[in-house]
C-alpha cells in the first residue's frame, strides 16, 4: 500500500478524498422565505434545515431566525446528513467553510453569492453543473470528487486556489486549470484524460494525482519543477523521458502502465520511493543512479516478445537484466523448456500460441531493496499456404492461423460471370473473406465462373 499520507505534512491545504455513493432523492421542496422567517421555511430541505438548527442552537426548525443569527454560521460540516437540496443557503453569507461530502445535492446554485467561503467540499454529490462556484474567487481548497463533471472552465478565475480534488469525474481535459498557478496539490484520478498538456503553467504545483486515466503523453509535466509527489499509475504511458528534468520528486508511482525503457527516470536523484511495477521493464541498471531510493516496488513485469514463427524448436536469448546488468537466470519456464548459455529453449511437439517464463531477484537500488520479478512471453504464430486456384493457374501464399486472407483480384474469363471462390473446384462452399479465417491447415480456393447466357 502507498504510504502517501505522509507527504501531506507538506502541502498547505490538503485536500480531503471522499467517496460517496450517489442516489438521488425526491424531497417535496417549496420556495424558500427570506430571513426573518422560520429556520424549515428559509431551508425547505429538512436534513439541512435541522443541521442550521443545530448550528444556531434553536430548539427546533420552527423557530423564526434573522439575518443577523444567520450571519453567526461561518463554518458548517454536513457530511453524509441527507441533504438534496440546499436552497436556502445563499443567506448564509459569512460562511468561510463549508462541507457537504456525500450527500445528493445536484444543484449548487445557492452557492454561487457565498463569496466569503474559503474552504468548499462536495465530494460524493451527483453534481454535473459547477457554473456556480465561478465567482467564488477567495477559495484557497475545493473538492469535488466523485461527482459527474465534464467541464471545468468555470474553475478558472478562482485564482487563489491551492488545492483542488477533481478525483472520478468525466473530465476529458482540463481545460481552464492552467489559470490556477497558485495550485499546490491537484487531484485528476480516475477520469478521462489522455495528456496533462493544460497543466504546463503550475510552476508551484507539489503534488499531482493522475492515475486512473489514459494518459499516453507526460510532456504537459516537463515544466513542472516543483512536483515532489507524482502519481501516474494506471495509465497508458510509454516514455518517461519528459519526466527527466523534474529533479524535485521524491515519491513517483507508474505502476501499471506499458513502460519498458526507464533511461528516463535516471536524472531523479530525489526519489525517496518509486513504483515501477506492473510495467513492461526488462532492465533495471540505469536506476543505478538513484542513490536515495528508501523504497522500490518493481514486482509483476509482463514482457511480450514480438511473434515469431512456430517451429518445433524454438530458442530466444534471455535478456532481463538486475540493478548490475547481469542476466537474471528464470525462476520457472513453461512446456518444459530448458535454460542454457543465456537462452531458454523449448522442444514442441504440436503447435502452441506461445511459450513463456518467469524471473525474480531481490535487486537493491540505493538504499531500498525489493524485488525484481515479471514474466517474459513469447507469442507463436503458425503459418500454412493458401492456394489460389485459376482454372488450372495457381498462386500460394503463406497466411497466419485464424487470421483474415486477402482478396485476390477478380479474374476475368470471356464470356463467363466470376462467381467468387470456393474450397472445391465444382460445388463447395464460397469462401467469406470477411469473416473466413485461415485454419490451420494449407488450403487451396478454386475460381468458379459462370457462362453467360445471351439471347438472340
Amino acid at each position: 500500500m502507498k504510504s502517501k499520507g505522509r507527504l501531506f505534512l507538506y502541502v498547505v491545504l490538503a485536500l480531503s478524498i471522499v467517496i460517496g455513493t450517489n442516489v438521488f432523492i425526491k424531497i417535496d421542496a417549496y420556495a424558500a422565505a427570506a430571513p426573518p422567517a422560520a429556520i424549515n421555511q428559509i431551508f425547505p430541505d429538512d436534513a439541512l434545515a435541522k443541521e442550521i438548527q443545530t448550528a444556531l442552537g434553536k430548539s427546533s426548525t420552527a423557530e423564526v431566525v434573522t439575518q443577523t443569527d444567520l450571519d453567526t454560521i461561518n463554518s458548517l460540516t454536513l457530511t453524509s446528513k441527507g441533504i438534496s437540496s440546499i436552497e436556502g443557503m445563499n443567506y448564509l453569507t459569512n460562511l468561510g467553510t463549508l462541507i457537504l461530502s456525500s450527500n445528493q445535492v445536484s444543484d449548487i446554485s445557492p452557492l454561487k453569492g457565498l463569496t466569503n467561503l474559503t474552504m468548499l467540499q462536495l465530494s460524493g454529490n451527483p453534481i454535473s453543473d459547477i457554473s456556480a462556484l465561478s465567482n467564488l474567487k477567495n477559495l484557497q481548497a475545493l473538492d469535488i470528487n466523485d461527482a459527474q463533471i465534464t467541464d471545468i472552465t468555470p474553475l478558472s478565475g478562482l485564482t487563489n486556489l491551492k488545492g483542488l480534488g477533481l478525483y472520478n469525474n468525466q473530465l476529458e481535459n482540463l481545460s481552464g486549470v492552467n489559470n490556477l498557478q497558485q495550485l499546490r496539490s491537484l487531484n485528476v484520478s480516475n477520469n478521462k484524460l489522455t495528456n496533462l498538456d493544460d497543466l504546463q503553467a503550475l510552476s508551484n504545483l507539489g503534488v499531482l494525482y493522475a492515475n486512473g486515466n489514459q494518459i499516453n503523453n507526460l510532456q504537459g509535466l516537463s515544466t513542472l519543477k516543483n512536483l515532489f509527489l507524482l502519481d501516474l499509475s494506471t495509465n497508458q504511458i510509454v516514455d518517461t523521458t519528459p519526466l527527466a528534468g523534474l529533479t524535485n520528486v521524491q515519491t513517483l508511482y507508474l505502476s501499471n502502465n506499458q513502460i519498458s525503457d526507464v533511461t528516463g527516470l535516471s536524472s531523479l536523484i530525489n526519489l525517496d520511493w518509486l513504483d515501477i511495477s506492473q510495467n513492461k521493464i526488462s532492465n533495471i541498471r540505469p536506476l543505478n543512479s538513484l542513490t536515495k531510493l528508501t523504497i522500490i516496488q518493481m514486482t509483476n513485469q509482463l514482457i511480450v516478445n514480438e511473434p515469431i514463427s512456430f517451429e518445433s524448436t524454438i530458442t530466444i536469448p534471455n535478456l532481463i537484466k538486475n540493478i548490475a546488468e547481469h542476466t537474471i537466470d528464470p525462476d520457472t519456464i513453461s512446456d518444459s523448456g530448458v535454460y542454457a548459455n543465456g537462452s531458454v529453449t523449448w522442444n514442441l511437439p504440436t503447435y502452441i500460441p506461445k511459450v513463456s517464463y518467469t524471473f525474480i531477484e531481490r535487486d537493491t537500488v540505493g538504499n531500498a531493496t525489493g524485488n525484481f520479478s515479471g514474466t517474459v512471453e513469447q507469442p507463436l504464430v503458425q503459418y500454412f499456404k493458401a492456394t489460389f486456384n485459376i482454372e488450372g493457374q495457381e498462386t500460394t501464399e503463406n497466411v497466419e492461423t485464424g487470421t483474415l486472407l486477402q482478396e485476390p483480384p477478380t479474374p476475368v474469363k470471356e464470356g463467363y460471370t466470376f462467381n467468387g471462390w470456393y474450397d472445391a473446384e465444382t460445388g463447395g462452399t464460397k469462401w467469406d473473406f470477411t469473416a473466413d479465417t485461415m485454419p490451420a491447415n494449407d488450403i487451396t480456393l478454386y475460381a468458379q465462373f459462370s457462362i453467360n447466357s445471351y439471347t438472340a
